[in-house]
């Protein structure tokens, strides 16, 4: 993620010789303050959930790929059980990521390509 100010204040620095370096502790605030760091947070948070809902049997099977706008993507590793998990595990696994704080009101499954 690019800072618009700090690239202007980069730009206008000399082009040859030293040049000064931005300030570590101003990215790692932005960064902790950014859209893109509650995003991991809330995706650590559908890990968690979906590793205490499937169990260890079932939770290989599956790999969370995106939570946006409300929607959870999981990749099932084949056909059948994709099929079983959408059938009898679904609604199971919205309740459990509601009970988590997530965010998640809708879940999209896709069958992992190989």
């Amino acid at each position: 993620m690019t800072d618009p100010e700090r690239d202007r204040r980069l730009a206008q620095q000399v082009r040859h010789g030293w040049r000064n370096a931005e300030p570590l502790a101003n990215a790692i605030d932005g960064f902790l303050t950014s859209e893109a760091m509650r995003n991991a947070r809330r995706f650590r948070k559908v890990v968690g959930a979906l590793a205490e809902a499937l169990g260890p049997t079932r939770r290989p099977l599956v790999t969370p790929i995106a939570v946006k706008s409300g929607v959870l993507t999981l990749a099932v590793k084949d056909s059948v059980a994709l099929a079983e998990l959408r059938q009898h595990f679904e609604r199971e696994l919205l309740t459990v990521l509601a009970a988590h704080g997530t965010g998640v009101s809708r879940i999209m499954w896709r069958c992992a390509r190989r």
